[in-house]
């Protein structure tokens, strides 16, 4: 009976450590105390570092989805720090995300893949203001260290917790095989991207523009060493020096415009605008029903393009100054077109960034009396900034 259910029960585990599933649930193996450890980890991953990037990110909500090997969320706002950790001279203006969906599927983890899918993510940019005050970095860096603590520390009081006794210790070596699976063969699939960068208050005498890229599909999946779609089991991604992932890329596509005017008021408006800007394709859905909106001159720099390229992820990079990510692709068909005006707005755009960067790489180091000269400074150009506005106006 009971004893010898037992020695079924590790000599199941036994075979699924060697790369094998022998039933359709993994998790029928796991204690209660184990599998609500892997469902903290996992829950605790999405939450500590998606929350980085989305508003309102609802942990029961997550927790509830991983147990039932679902998880389904819509209409997320993309956090407006989301770029703080980047040390950019952007701010996001607007950003959400129309549908997120995490699928693990736990009866058959043997053959069916992990899938993370994001449909319709909108990101709009807008130039960031030099803040010299270094109090607003110090908390950025914090709120991270303090996620990515949380996180090692549940990773550790599960391995103490497991050391406890031997049947505990299996069920964590159950628990990891199980995440290494999941982690292997997850699959990636984004549908309708458009990230906006607009700068609207631009000096006298020079135009408005923005710049962006629009993607229609990309479907990341991972494959043996010779790129053809493969399933790994958690021996074979432990032993890997590599994990090697395709990547199949449709309609990407590059532009820079000028002469640029608001988009109307409304997020619904805005994000509807953002959607019937990506290039499908002939005879492809075009989205909802189109917004009438002057968008000015569009001018590509890359023309839409259709692609795949191939990765590998070394998992012991530096050594031997081996990269973490190493790519190829195969370009047989690429328009490039680029204009005057183009150049010369990508030039003003660097010099206005190098200034950002010089700033921020020092704020840290200013005393009180040196940053409200910075902010006097501001105000004063601010104020000349304003005047000479005005005075273009009476000109004309």
């Amino acid at each position: 009976g009971g004893r010898e259910r037992e020695r079924e029960r590790r000599e199941e585990k036994r075979v699924f450590r060697e790369g094998e599933f022998v039933v359709d649930c993994p998790l029928l193996f796991l204690s209660p105390l184990s599998f609500e450890m892997l469902e903290g980890i996992v829950s605790s991953v999405l939450t500590s570092y998606l929350g980085k990037y989305i508003e309102g990110l609802d942990q029961v909500a997550v927790s509830v989805g991983i147990r039932s090997g679902n998880v389904k969320l819509s209409n997320l706002r993309v956090r407006l720090d989301a770029l703080q950790d980047f040390h950019i001279p952007v701010k996001i203006r607007a950003g959400e995300i129309k549908h997120l969906e995490l699928s693990i599927p736990w009866s058959n983890l043997k053959t069916d893949p992990a899938i993370i899918s994001i449909e319709g993510l909108y990101l709009r940019l807008r130039p960031a203001q030099i803040d010299s005050s270094s109090d607003e970095y110090l908390r950025r860096e914090l709120k991270t260290k303090l996620s990515q603590l949380a996180i090692a520390e549940m990773l550790y009081e599960s391995q103490i917790a497991a050391n406890d006794d031997n049947d505990e210790e299996d069920d964590n070596s159950w628990t990891t095989h199980i995440t290494n699976t999941i982690i292997a063969n997850l699959q990636v699939h984004i549908k309708s991207v458009h990230v906006r960068y607009e700068d609207l208050n631009a000096m006298p005498g020079k135009s408005p523009f923005a710049f962006g890229f629009t993607i229609n599909s990309l479907q990341l999946q991972t494959t043996n060493k010779d790129y053809k779609p493969a399933m790994l089991t958690s021996k074979e991604f432990v032993k890997a020096d590599a994990v090697f992932k395709l990547a199949t890329l449709s309609h990407l596509s590059f532009y820079w415009d000028k002469d640029v005017k608001p988009m109307p008021s409304g997020r619904n408006m805005r994000n509807r605008i953002m959607d019937q800007m990506i290039y499908r394709g002939d005879g492809e859905r075009k989205g909802e029903e189109e917004v009438e909106w002057d968008a000015g001159e569009r001018s590509y720099i890359v023309r839409p393009f259709s692609n795949s390229f191939r990765l590998r992820l070394n998992k012991r990079y530096g050594l031997n100054d081996l990269p973490k990510i190493t790519g190829e692709m195969i370009i047989q068909d690429l328009g490039l077109f680029v204009r005057k005006y183009q150049i010369w707005q990508a030039f003003d755009y660097a010099n206005e960034m190098r200034g950002y960067l010089n700033v921020l790489k020092y704020a840290k180091y200013y005393t009180d009396e040196q940053q409200n000269l910075i902010q006097k400074i501001k105000e004063r150009k601010a104020e000349r900034k304003e005047k000479g506005e005005g005075d273009a106006v009476i000109g004309e």
